[in-house]
Formats: C-alpha cells, sequence, structure tokens
C-alpha cells in the first residue's frame, strides 16, 4: 500500500482595503465548527455538519496566499475576501461543501495554530456556479485543520453554506501521520528561494488482517517548488531485506500502474513477474514488512520520510 498526499505553493501579491470586517476576517479569528461525528465502524455512515455563514465586509489578508494545482479548479482566485473556519475531524474522510457566492475557492490547511499552517488540498468552483465541493479527503481523526473561504475577488461576497460531510474508512492500513516543515510557511506562503525541509512522519500503520505491508510514498510538487534543488533523505529499511529510494515513477509488474515521483522500496520479498532480489525495481516485491515491520507504531518505530527543496521565483506579474 502507498500513503500518498499533495504539497501546494504559491505566489504571494499585496493588496489592502479598508471594510467593515467580520470577526474572522482573519485566520487568528477563525470561527470553530463542530462537526458531527458518524457512528463508529463497522457502520461507517456519513453525518453532514452545515452552517449559514457570511463573508460580507471581509477583506483580503495580507500576503495573499493563491494556491494552484486544485482539485477541482485547477489554481484559487485572489486577492478576495475570504474568511477563515478550523475543525477538528472527527473522522478520517471528510467532503466540505460551499454553496453560495459566485465562484467560491477552499483551501484547508493542516496546524494547530495560525503561525504555522500548512496547505494540503484547494478547490475553485467554476465560474459563476455558486458551488464547489473539496474531497472526498482523507484526515487525521482528532487533528485540528483550518479552512479558508473565498469568492472569485474583493466583491464576490455574499452569504452562503458551508457544509461537511465526515465518514468512516472502516479498513484502513495508515492509522497516524504528520508532516513537518523547518522553517515553517507565514500565513501558509515562504518567500521565492526559502529551502525547506519537510519530513513526512508514520506513526502508525496496522495491516492486522491484511496483507498491505508499507511500499511507497509518492510526493507531488505544485509549480511553487524547484525541483532541480530536490535532496531526498530515505529511512532507513525496517525489515532488513531491501532499502527505501526515491524514485522518479516506478511501474507495478502486477497491475501495469506507474507511480512516482515518491519514495518507494526494493526488496527480496515476495519478488514477482520475472523480478530479482534488491534489483533496483521498487514495483515488483511486497515492501516493507517482514517481521514486525507489519505494525508501525506496535511493534515497528516511526518511519520517517524527508527531502529538501527551494521554493522557486514566482513569475512576473
Amino acid at each position: 500500500m502507498r500513503a500518498f498526499f499533495t504539497l501546494l505553493l504559491l505566489c504571494v501579491f499585496f493588496t489592502m482595503s479598508l471594510w467593515a470586517q467580520p470577526a474572522n476576517d482573519e485566520c487568528t479569528g477563525a470561527q470553530m465548527v463542530n462537526i458531527t461525528a458518524p457512528p463508529s465502524c463497522p457502520a461507517g455512515t456519513p453525518t453532514t455538519t452545515t452552517i449559514t455563514t457570511s463573508n460580507i465586509g471581509a477583506t483580503p489578508t495580507i500576503p495573499y496566499p493563491q494556491f494552484t494545482g486544485c482539485s477541482p479548479g485547477g489554481g484559487t482566485n485572489g486577492p478576495a475576501a475570504e474568511v477563515w473556519y478550523t475543525f477538528v475531524s472527527p473522522s478520517n474522510q471528510m467532503s466540505i461543501t460551499v454553496i453560495g457566492l459566485s465562484t467560491p475557492n477552499i483551501v484547508l490547511f493542516t496546524g494547530s495554530n495560525c503561525s504555522f499552517l500548512t496547505a494540503i488540498a484547494c478547490a475553485r468552483g467554476m465560474v459563476n456556479s455558486g458551488n464547489v465541493t473539496l474531497g472526498p479527503l482523507t484526515l487525521e481523526p482528532g487533528q485540528q485543520y483550518y479552512l479558508l473561504i473565498s469568492g472569485a475577488n474583493v466583491d464576490d461576497t455574499g452569504p452562503f453554506n458551508l457544509s461537511f460531510q465526515a465518514s468512516r474508512d472502516c479498513d484502513p492500513c495508515l492509522n497516524d501521520s504528520f508532516l513537518s516543515a523547518v522553517p515553517p510557511p507565514t500565513n501558509g506562503t515562504y518567500s521565492s528561494g526559502t529551502t525547506v525541509q519537510f519530513c513526512y512522519t508514520i506513526t502508525q500503520w496496522d495491516v492486522t488482517g491484511t496483507v498491505e505491508w508499507l511500499h511507497a510514498v509518492e510526493v507531488q510538487f505544485g509549480p511553487g517548488w524547484d525541483l532541480s534543488t530536490l535532496v531526498p533523505t530515505p529511512p532507513p529499511s525496517c525489515g532488513g531485506d531491501g532499502t527505501w529510494n526515491w524514485y522518479d515513477s516506478w511501474t507495478s509488474c502486477n497491475t501495469g500502474i506507474t507511480y512516482g515521483p515518491g519514495f518507494a522500496y526494493d526488496s527480496s520479498s515476495g519478488i514477482g513477474c520475472g523480478g530479482s532480489p534488491n534489483d533496483g525495481d521498487p514495483g515488483n516485491n511486497w515492501g516493507d514488512g517482514t517481521g514486525g515491520c507489519s505494525n508501525i507504531g506496535t511493534s515497528a518505530p516511526p518511519v520517517s520520510f524527508c527531502w529538501t527543496i527551494k521554493v522557486a521565483d514566482c513569475p512576473p506579474q
């Protein structure tokens, strides 16, 4: 099994406006939303929590974050009249929907406070569509998240409904993990030329009742990163039967699907499709899971995948 996540980055633009501001105009005033938890497994029945809210009178934060690589929409608009919300996820799956505004935008951040927020997902509605949905997303139960909601620009304001559909994946392998960044971003942004070290740490991986060993972690970079400066640091092998390395791509010999870029494990366990032990092809083995390594966090220590990379120059505006 593979873990997958996306890193978003942006270029920074400056603006200033003066309006009567709502309480959640800035991240530090983010409105707490208490999301109804879905039933425990094995039921997994979704619950929906909806609030009626507004961005009337909101002003663009400075610097204003704009993101690329959003799904759907490609990239968020800005500067815009954004408002902020925060919630603690009650489950491991979530969809977030905005109904209202002309061209609604959603950006989801992870972090425990506004001084250290990392954008992990975003969505932009079609022009004049009046709605957009972000997700379904895989979240960490009990972790705090922040939301930026806006329209297309400072004039795209009004009341809107913000809905959270929480559900449970009742058969996950990945139970707990976290992403760290040094230095942390400011307001979700980095300046051009900044070198950042990221570490993605898996603290709980439980394959009880499955055969899904930890095999790969894909990393998807947005256009705001200078890939020529990438320096990956793979973790040591847990099972001792192979090695973790960075690969631009690899292909599963079982399914024919190509993955990457990211970290993948090449080993002598479960060799198939004509491969040989530790042959430089991570697509023809089972992964890192021999002995106690199938249950990270219980019988094996956490595993960290780290890399450093520079922020690319923003294009001329």
